[in-house]
């Protein structure tokens, strides 16, 4: 039995992408602007339109191109991040309250991310070449005094199952290991720098 669960409904957005985020909350763009840029990055992510596209657009034109490319990459992070996580409209546009993002501003992104979801997960699926998507974590911690492979242990170890969908399956499947503190601190670091990574190549021109 697992003492401990985690429901994948909230997202942890690198300091970029919510600075992105706050920008898109101010006046970098104006409201039509912003409307543009949204329904934008939800194009190019369904492989509709291309960012070059998506930025030419007039609305965007007097904006200060620096601040129309982070705000974009901070959607775009946002949207898949949330797809991933299958979160509803309201759990996604959370991260944009947060951001200071305006009710007004907030209302076209949800429309869209709840009409974009399926059609996001499905390219997700896809583009992972049918590997398995994270959408549940369940953990424990147990303090080991002994097992059967080492005499003595005497630390805490963390009990961790995944729960994945996979592309074709009809139910989702369990993913478990176990590892040490100091182990679960190297994964939770390798994988900040891994989104890190992915955030500057989308910010790349």
């Amino acid at each position: 039995e697992y003492m401990g669960s985690t429901r994948v409904t909230f997202m942890e957005l690198s300091s970029d992408a919510t600075v992105g985020l706050a920008l898109g909350a101010g006046p970098a763009v104006t409201d039509d602007g912003w409307k543009d840029l949204v329904q934008g990055v939800f194009a190019v992510l369904l492989r509709r339109s291309h960012e070059d596209a998506v930025l030419a657009t007039a609305s965007l034109q007097a904006a200060d191109p620096a601040a129309v490319k982070q705000i974009y990459a901070g959607l775009a992070t946002l949207i898949v991040e949330a797809a991933k996580r299958d979160m509803d409209a309201d759990a996604a546009a959370a991260a944009l309250e947060d951001a200071g993002v305006v009710d007004e501003r907030r209302e076209p992104f949800k429309v869209l991310f709840e009409k974009c979801r399926p059609a996001l997960r499905a390219l997700l699926f896809t583009s992972g070449a049918n590997l398995p998507h994270i959408v549940d974590v369940d953990w424990r911690v147990d303090y080991v005094i002994r097992d059967s492979h080492v005499e003595k242990i005497d630390a805490p170890l963390v009990f961790v199952k995944l729960r994945a969908e996979t592309a074709g399956a009809t139910e989702p499947h369990d993913i478990g290991f176990t590892c040490t503190v100091e182990q679960l601190e190297d994964i939770v670091t390798s994988l900040r720098d891994a989104t890190k990574q992915m955030e500057r190549m989308a910010q790349a021109p």
